[in-house]
């Protein structure tokens, strides 16, 4: 679970990211999008729901639940328990440019030393920009609404 944005609602945001995907490039970062969960990302989902209604002291339904439109992003909600209101781009998964698909390790071959937080991504996203994109989906009529 990563910090999210402040919203102006009356309840406290929370972000979760996607679970893990299943693959060649499961055990690193960056991961295709298209990638289906592992048995490991469909357990931390299943938990991950778990924590979410802990941390919001109610079983009962977050009033308003974003999510990316990303396959592997509804299902990591579903498996959590949440019912996506609002499909958004701005919550798609980071943009790894050239490494999309690579594992952490296969760009370390490449890049030593790389880290998606200290080098920057050929044709792809900053972490600012990333972080641009999740305030944006948190600001009621600013995000892009793929489907409500």
């Amino acid at each position: 679970m990563t910090g999210c944005p402040k919203t102006a609602t009356s309840e406290p945001s929370t972000c979760c990211a996607t679970a893990r995907p299943n693959g060649p490039q499961a055990a690193g970062t960056p991961a295709s999008p298209t990638l289906p969960l592992t048995r490991t990302g469909e357990q931390q989902a299943r938990l991950a729901g778990l924590v979410l209604s802990r941390l919001r002291g109610t079983n009962l339904p977050p009033a308003l639940v974003l999510g990316s439109p990303r396959t592997r992003a509804l299902r990591t909600a579903e498996l959590a328990g949440l019912e996506v209101d609002e499909l958004t781009e701005e919550l798609a998964e980071w943009d790894y440019g050239d490494y999309e698909g690579l594992t952490t390790e296969e760009i370390q071959q490449r890049v030593p030393h790389w880290t998606v937080w200290s080098h920057p991504i050929p044709n792809g996203e900053t972490a600012e920009q990333v972080g641009n994109r999740a305030q944006q989906a948190a600001r009621p009529g600013h995000r892009r609404v793929v489907q409500r």
